[in-house]
């Protein structure tokens, strides 16, 4: 089943030392009827799908998607690791350096 939604990043996270490279991201999802009917959340098995964000160009892989959160059960989102902080190890994983 494919399930897509729009929700908007709250907060970015560097890694340790403010290398100012960011690492983490957050998203936030409220549900309706407060919230947009094009938000959505993650869920079981969600763990390792894509986080795209729409540029001018195209859509663009931006983050993986790992966790999610909520706030006394009126708010929640989700989150992951965003793919630029890896992108060096990725090339040279995929052997694409």
């Amino acid at each position: 089943m494919k399930r897509v939604g729009a929700n908007v990043v709250e907060e970015l996270y560097q890694g340790p030392g403010g290398a100012g490279r960011v690492e983490l991201y957050r998203f936030a999802y409220t549900p309706l009827p407060g919230g947009s009917p094009l938000e959505a959340t993650l869920t079981g098995g969600d763990s390792g799908g894509p986080a795209f964000v729409r540029e001018p160009d195209g859509w663009r892989l931006r983050g993986i998607n790992t966790y999610v959160h909520s706030t006394q059960g009126q708010r929640g989102g989700g989150g992951g690791v965003a793919v630029a902080a890896y992108r060096e190890w990725i090339l040279s994983a995929s052997g694409r350096e």
